[in-house]
């Protein structure tokens, strides 16, 4: 499916300073909804005017106001679902990602179904290269995506750039705003302490968070990026303390996130079999005096750890 891009857009009214939770789409007499559960006024927005070309999309992103969509057929788009009715723009195609090689697509000639359904591409990489369907394949393309501005505003709209951890190496790739209406390539961002957990933006500066414990900083406000810092972010004591404690019960993630102007690390604690009451358990420690295992809570977010990036020190 193509859509001719945006030539012009108009100014933005302002979004809501508190998050929005998306949630699952539902189907009604008009057409497919979209729902955004506001956490400040607890009260849900619906939006009847969603795409159903879209329906079947996995979101892989979000930043101001923009939805970071994958088609059916895999292909990159902005949607902005609260602001004119569902304006849409499209990322340059997926075959230019540095790992894809080109699509290959047929048809089946005693088939009514969409083309999409037999779309082949091959993924090349260091591994070999491996034939997958279109979407298992949005599964190892994007796993997020960051867009630097709001492509809809006057001064900063023109420099918007979308970043995206992609790839079974979770490499970072780029494009920017004239790259738009699906004319541009995707370029990979040469990073040296992949693979890549977590992207930020904070005004033109990319914050990348590395598995190896640093962060990269990118200044994206010139015609190619520019890595500006590099900062090694070895485990907090504290969280590596209660990890230690709790090995066997939870595990750990990292997140970047930013508030009031500083950029945040938060780290995730979450156990693998929680009880009813909220507390992570043995497996075996679920079964009753009858032997009956019942149904835990699997995969439950105990509490966050929470650390603000000092931005003086390399450390």
């Amino acid at each position: 499916m193509a859509f001719n891009p945006c030539d012009s857009l108009s100014p933005s009214p302002p979004l809501p300073q508190s998050p929005l939770l998306m949630l699952p789409l539902d189907k009604g007499v008009d057409g497919h909804v979209c729902r955004f559960f506001s956490l400040e006024d607890r009260t849900a927005l619906a939006l009847r005017s969603f795409p159903a070309t879209f329906s079947d999309s996995r979101c892989v992103g979000s930043s101001h106001g923009w939805l970071v969509l994958l088609d059916k057929d895999t292909e990159p788009y902005l949607l902005d679902p609260l602001r004119g009715g569902g304006r849409v723009l499209r990322l340059p195609p997926i075959e230019t990602f540095p790992c894809v090689l080109p699509v290959l697509r047929s048809h089946d000639d005693n088939s009514c179904s969409s083309a999409s359904s037999y779309e082949k591409i091959h993924r090349g990489c260091c591994r070999g290269t491996t034939h997958l369907p279109l979407l298992p394949l949005r599964d190892y393309i994007f796993f997020k995506a960051v867009l630097s501005a709001n492509p809809n505003d006057d001064a900063s709209g023109r420099s918007c750039w979308v970043v995206v951890i992609f790839g079974i190496e979770s490499k970072l790739a780029f494009c920017r705003c004239k790259d738009f209406g699906g004319v541009g390539v995707w370029a990979e961002l040469p990073g040296n302490n992949g693979p890549y957990s977590d992207v930020i933006f904070n005004g033109s500066t990319l914050f990348a968070l590395c598995d190896n414990g640093f962060i990269e900083a990118w200044h994206f406000n010139r015609e190619h990026p520019m890595k500006i810092m590099e900062i090694k972010s070895s485990f907090p004591r504290k969280s590596a303390e209660a990890a230690h404690a709790l090995r066997s019960l939870c595990f750990t993630s990292t997140y970047l996130a930013e508030a009031a102007g500083e950029i945040l690390l938060l780290v995730r604690f979450t156990g693998y079999f929680v009880n009813k009451h909220g507390v992570p358990v043995e497996e075996d420690d679920l079964l009753t005096e009858e032997g009956v295992r019942p149904v835990p809570c699997p995969y439950r977010t105990l509490y966050f750890h929470v650390y603000v990036l000092d931005m003086s020190s390399e450390e």
